[in-house]
């Protein structure tokens, strides 16, 4: 992981990992007998090699008393299974500004157990460590920081365009590819909503001069996509037909989008799109 990656996170585990999420080496004492079954010295225990750890990541964006102690079982389950072989990081967005738990004690009967960990805040995060970092996670570290701070009163919308406008300027200056450029386009366009419908147009406006390698989509259209992916993950589970048969339906009742933009979307045929639009105004 890159220096400024870990200024910008400024959380003591991740000094020793590279990836938030996957598996890393990391030096640990390995405990092995000091004699051979005759009695020939083999190893000690100060014997060090490289280990891979398993890393417990949650994700949590919401105030729910009790939280360490689901943690905790999470952990031990993993630890059981991988021998001691587990660390914990969990990641706090959306809570409240005085909810970041840390610690699980449990006390029965004289049987004790305590279980801490070190939590990474998004609320207490530094904006311009943020930006300055060169991974394209802190991007999205970033984008939740700064909506955070966004009021829910007069200024709202304004507040928000501020941040938004911020966030497309950073995303400019990390010459990503087209495809993750798209992505944080719509993680930026869609993560929080304007009240006045205007200001998706003074925002559209912003994108459209920054000019993006790809072509820009309208808030709406960006929803299709978003929703039409999901249906075609269910549509995976549940058949493919009723999963595209839930976009053209999505689709059809917004009344913004035309049939032949719809069946490029979820992929059917135009045909296909005007038998649910049949069947739409039969029901």
């Amino acid at each position: 992981m890159a220096d400024g990656f870990k200024k910008g996170l400024k959380h003591p585990f991740v000094e020793k990992v590279t990836a938030v999420g996957s598996r890393h080496e990391l030096p640990y004492q390995r405990h092995a007998p000091e004699k051979s079954y005759n009695g020939v010295p083999q190893n000690t225990p100060d014997t060090i090699r490289m280990g891979l750890p398993r890393i417990l990541v949650e994700v949590h964006g919401y105030n729910k008393p009790g939280y360490p102690a689901h943690v905790q079982r999470n952990f031990s389950r993993l630890r059981d299974k991988y021998d001691d072989r587990v660390a914990v990081l969990i990641i706090y967005t959306e809570t409240g500004p005085h909810f970041s738990p840390s610690r699980f004690d449990f006390a029965l009967l004289g049987t004790r157990l305590s279980f801490s960990f070190a939590p990474y805040v998004v609320r207490q995060q530094q904006a311009i460590l943020l930006e300055n970092d060169k991974e394209e996670i802190a991007l999205m570290v970033l984008g939740i920081l700064l909506f955070l701070k966004v009021s829910r009163g007069k200024k709202h919308d304004e507040q928000l365009l501020e941040a938004k406008i911020r966030l497309l300027d950073n995303l400019k200056k990390r010459k990503l590819g087209p495809e993750d450029e798209a992505n944080f386009l719509t993680f930026i366009s869609l993560y929080k909503s304007f009240y006045d419908m205007k200001f998706n147009s003074i925002f559209g406006e912003a994108i459209r001069q920054l000019n993006f390698k790809k072509k820009t989509m309208t808030n709406l259209e960006l929803y299709a996509m978003v929703k039409a992916r999901e249906a075609r993950k269910e549509g995976r589970k549940e058949g493919i037909e009723e999963g595209r048969t839930t976009i053209v339906k999505n689709m059809l009742q917004r009344k913004r989008f035309p049939m032949k933009e719809i069946a490029a979307i979820a992929e059917v045929p135009i045909d296909f799109v005007k038998s649910v639009k049949m069947q739409l105004s039969l029901s």
